[in-house]
């Protein structure tokens, strides 16, 4: 069972979210159903839209298939990190398209349009001013399990792919007020086309900003289950 995993930094996937500053939760290898809890002290209310699952996260199709989180008041903070695992069904590339994997209006990681690079994107006034990051990397291959986090702070925004930071830009923007729920697989609302085709294991939102080492040790947790 993927629960019983101790990696070689001695931690369970679970003691992830023994960590105070953990807001969110989401082991979607665990998770069941059509209705679920995050597994943080908060425990958010998730509905899955269509997703499916499996022993290795859920897995979405790519055309109406996303996870409503509800609103997310812990990501409107002057620092936080936000932490996810996926694995694409189809290679994503530079023909691909604009794909949103999580978003919710002021806090966002999205595929660019005929570009393949991965967008972290944050809001810090309402619609009006944001701050982008991009990876070097624009081709993601199927199969494959990534592991991204994206972390802001007074001192700026990093942003990492299997450990390895890969963008950073010096300022001090953070989400600021929303009313759009977070969504998994999609950009936010039921309408919303830019879905995500493959599988997502897990997710994860703090609200500090992950030191280089731990987000090492996470990624390291995660080879362990997801390979």
């Amino acid at each position: 069972m993927i629960t019983a995993l101790r990696d070689r930094t001695g931690k369970k996937p679970e003691e992830l979210a023994s960590d105070p500053y953990c807001k969110f939760y989401l082991p979607l290898w665990k998770l069941d159903g059509d209705s679920f809890a995050d597994h943080s002290a908060y425990g958010h209310l998730c509905t899955s839209y269509g997703s499916i699952w499996t022993p290795r996260g859920r897995s979405f199709d790519g055309v109406d298939d996303y996870v409503d989180c509800g609103l997310m008041p812990q990501m409107q903070v002057p620092s936080g990190t936000f932490e996810f695992w996926f694995n694409p069904t189809v290679t994503i590339n530079s023909g691909s398209g604009e794909i949103r994997i999580v978003s919710q209006n002021r806090l966002e990681f999205r595929f660019v349009p005929s570009d393949g690079r991965l967008h972290l994107r944050i809001y810090d006034e309402p619609d009006t001013v944001y701050r982008n990051l991009y990876t070097t990397q624009n081709s993601w291959v199927a199969g494959t399990w990534y592991h991204i986090t994206g972390s802001w702070s007074p001192t700026g925004m990093r942003l990492h792919v299997d450990s390895n930071q890969v963008a950073s830009e010096n300022n001090d923007a953070y989400p600021q007020e929303y009313t759009y729920t977070l969504s998994i697989g999609s950009g936010y609302g039921p309408n919303y086309q830019f879905k995500f085709n493959g599988l997502i294991g897990l997710v994860l939102i703090y609200s500090r900003a992950l030191t280089p080492q731990e987000i090492l040790d996470h990624y390291l947790v995660g080879k362990e289950m997801f390979g």
